[in-house]
């Protein structure tokens, strides 16, 4: 029964609906003076401390409405809330059940349960609640961004955007409503559309974090990283302490390749909320790309740990084994993602590079066309197809495949895939004029994001050779058995390896950094006048079980810097110096992809680095010409088995004609010569820079320049 105070209770109620819920309060506690059993009066003073944050006096003034009112589900529905407030969820429950069982169709308790259901991953459950709550309320908005959440987790894209526009239509203003709208419209591929939609949300709600945040998501995928930049740092200036802001900023600045600040972000992320699986997957990402491996390792562990049904994030750890080797436990985690996500494309990519690796070609190439089953617009698959061209029929489809990709606000990465896979299909339809077109689009897109690292590089070789001088205080033993394979990347050097690993003694390192690590410990060592040997230092960081006749094969080709130091240090140590035609050398580089080597995106820089590695070389064969051997790709690949003898030689071992067939070796390859690599020794890319000779003229200029290539160029 309503007392005297019903004018004060329209009151409250208006002030309720306005969310002024303190002066509702203090109109509830003065109405309540008058008429104390009035149970509205209670509940309204409730809801207001419920808002307020006051949940214990909240629930006490609910209790005392429902004990007066037993037939309002509004009342049990609050009381609900509260107990959702402090996390006692299973009384919650109870407390919405309680109110459907005064009324089965009242829709907020519906709806609450709903909630609850797919936060227990019943989707569907979910789902029925939902439509449930809205048969009963039809403009019900909350239930309708409800079930389209759940119909979004399902994959239901179609019915999630239905239930959003009708939200929409309810509530035109509703800024919640907009922004679910880009986000689904943004996950259909309508990027346009979504942003239209993320710029409504923010006329509505300038402040409103999420639609920022949004916003940059949407302008990452249409390539636009500066703007994207933008809105991302504005949701981080809006609230500081949201780890969503922070995380997204971390993954524009990894695709901006600026890696240290992308560290910081997504380490903030990770200290704002321990339990984000996916900010530790990011870091992990972020750690494998500074080839911090094992950190790297322990971040997507972590990630697996917080959400074991993370797809992504399987993917990455097969990522991170692939770069330590262990190509087996590589191969395990891409399948868990693929079992995780069956139409995970990218993880098909991964598993087919898994098995090129690996050695089985054609299983390698069946996944990728499973990932363009699956996806045909993968343009990552396209361009790991366009590696290993079979035919030109084969070349011909591809391209038919690719360019019926719609380019338009595709990512970065995206369009460097468009553009190699473009080149490699038009070189092996010998239409290089076409080749070189993408080949250059490709690499200015690359350098933009990750630029060139070539004056360091230059610099730490030249700071290098002061260290250095014939005179050695090392056991002349020293050295024994330890082989390094150095040069410029694409210079023969993966063939070199496969050929010196069928000797069974042979263990080969890959490119470990086993090495720089030792000859930085080594100086420190002499500075403390502590005795050690480089040799010491390097089998130490290596940590490998060796026999006294086993012979190590170390192919980090970097190792050029130190060739001096190793030389004069472990002066049994044979080091072998790959090299090619320069031209070749650097038209490989530009086609390759090389990862974490983006020097070779520019001709120009790719030239001085490569006339940088020269002129050591020539320095250290001056000092030490016993402990170095050059060999040329040139020669190698025209004449084989005369090359392979001279090399055997030098190195003591003896004759086999097994050394004439690397490509039947079934080691484990794990560089970007894969494909070259399991194929027999050829000539087929010797003198390949003549078809390519104007958009090489800026590098052939400054190599003529250096005066150091004049009989090649």
């Amino acid at each position: 029964m309503e007392s005297e105070g019903v004018a004060d209770l329209a009151t409250i109620k208006q002030l309720t609906f306005a969310g002024r819920h303190q002066e509702c309060l203090h109109a509830c506690q003065e109405a309540l003076r008058e008429a104390p059993e009035e149970p509205l009066f209670y509940k309204h003073a409730g809801k207001s401390l419920l808002a307020l944050g006051q949940v214990e006096q909240a629930r006490h003034y609910l209790v005392k409405a429902h004990h007066l009112d037993k037939k309002d589900p509004e009342t049990v529905k609050d009381i609900g809330n509260c107990l959702n407030a402090v996390h006692n969820y299973e009384e919650a429950i109870k407390s919405y059940k309680h109110a459907l069982s005064i009324d089965p169709n009242y829709s907020p308790a519906l709806n609450n349960l709903a909630i609850y259901a797919r936060q227990s991953g019943q989707i569907k459950e979910s789902i029925e609640l939902f439509n449930k709550a809205i048969r009963s309320q039809p403009e019900f908005l909350a239930a309708y961004l409800n079930i389209s959440g759940s119909f979004r987790e399902l994959g239901q894209l179609d019915k999630a955007l239905t239930a959003t526009l009708k939200a929409i239509e309810l509530k035109p203003d509703h800024v919640d409503a907009h922004i679910n709208l880009g986000t689904i419209l943004q996950e259909q591929g309508q990027l346009d559309q979504a942003l239209a939609a993320t710029l409504k949300a923010i006329e509505l709600k300038p402040d409103h974090v999420d639609a920022h945040i949004n916003l940059g998501s949407i302008l990452i995928r249409q390539g636009q990283l500066d703007q994207a930049l933008t809105a991302t740092q504005k949701a981080v200036e809006l609230n500081p302490n949201y780890a969503d802001a922070h995380m997204n900023l971390g993954s524009i600045l990894i695709r901006q390749g600026q890696l240290d600040q992308a560290l910081t972000a997504t380490q903030k992320a990770v200290e704002l909320n321990p339990n984000y699986a996916d900010a530790h997957m990011n870091l992990g990402g972020i750690l494998l790309k500074q080839g911090e491996l094992d950190q790297a390792l322990t971040a997507t562990l972590k990630a697996i740990e917080l959400n074991p049904n993370l797809a992504n994030a399987h993917m990455h750890l097969g990522s991170i084994l692939i770069r330590q080797r262990q190509l087996d436990q590589a191969l395990t985690a891409t399948q868990k993602a693929v079992e995780l996500n069956p139409n995970h494309t990218d993880a098909y990519t991964l598993l087919g590079m898994i098995h090129e690796m690996k050695g089985d070609l054609r299983k390698g190439k069946d996944l990728f066309n499973k990932s363009l089953e699956l996806n045909p617009s993968n343009l990552w698959s396209s361009y790991e197809m366009s590696k290993n061209l079979e035919s030109t029929d084969e070349a011909i489809s591809i391209l038919s495949l690719i360019k019926r990709v719609p380019m338009m606000n595709r990512s970065s990465n995206d369009i460097i895939w468009f553009g190699l896979a473009s080149s490699n299909c038009h070189h092996r339809l010998k239409d290089y004029g076409n080749s070189a077109k993408y080949l250059v689009e490709a690499n200015n897109v690359k350098i933009k994001l990750f630029p060139s690292a070539k004056s360091e590089l230059i610099s730490l070789t030249k700071e290098l050779l002061g260290e250095v001088n014939e005179q050695s205080f090392a056991s002349s033993s020293s050295g024994e058995g330890r082989i390094f394979i150095v040069g410029i990347p694409r210079c023969g050097s993966t063939l070199t390896e496969s050929i010196l690993s069928i000797n069974p003694l042979a263990l080969g390192l890959g490119e470990t950094g086993a090495l720089p690590q030792a000859a930085n410990e080594l100086r420190s060592h002499n500075q403390n006048l502590t005795p050690k040997t480089l040799e010491g230092l390097y089998l130490n960081i290596l940590n490998i079980s060796l026999t006294a006749d086993s012979i190590t094969l170390d192919k980090n080709l970097y190792n050029y810097m130190h060739a001096g130091i190793v030389a004069c240090n472990m002066p049994a140590a044979k080091i072998i110096h790959c090299r090619r035609n320069p031209l070749d050398n650097i038209l490989s580089l530009y086609r390759s992809n090389l990862q974490g080597n983006n020097y070779t995106c520019s001709l120009e820089d790719s030239a001085e680095v490569l006339i940088s590695q020269e002129q050591a070389m020539l320095h250290y064969k001056r000092l030490f010409p016993a402990s170095i051997y050059t060999l040329n790709y040139k020669d190698l690949a025209n004449h084989p088995r005369d090359e392979i003898q001279r090399l055997l030689l030098w190195l003591g071992w003896e004759w086999d004609e097994c050394y004439l067939e690397p490509n039947k070796s079934t080691r484990t390859i794990h560089t970007a010569s894969v494909i070259q690599a399991r194929q027999p020794i050829n000539n087929k890319s010797v003198g390949a820079w003549k078809n390519y000779a104007e958009m090489l003229e800026p590098a052939r200029r400054i190599l003529i320049e250096s005066g150091l290539f004049d009989d090649e160029i």
